[in-house]
């Protein structure tokens, strides 16, 4: 899945956001983490720009929670 932001900066949306919840909950997820990678453009910056999220499930006691991590 990929789409487009009308920003340089790379931050997910809100429809981000939902998409990795749906990824990360779904019955039979495909992996137990999910990496979100997002190019922005910037002119002052030769390579761009780029940041990484990662979403995961943690298993607290006997409970799976979501677990979203951020390194920009």
């Amino acid at each position: 899945m990929w789409h487009t932001h009308p920003e340089s900066y790379p931050f997910p949306s809100e429809t981000d956001f939902l998409a990795m919840h749906k990824l990360v909950n779904a019955e039979q997820p495909s992996t137990p983490k999910h990496l979100l990678l997002i190019l922005g453009s910037d002119p002052g910056q030769p390579l761009g720009l780029i940041s990484g999220f990662l979403f995961s499930k943690a298993l607290r006691g006997n409970e799976w929670v979501n677990s979203p991590r951020s390194s920009p």
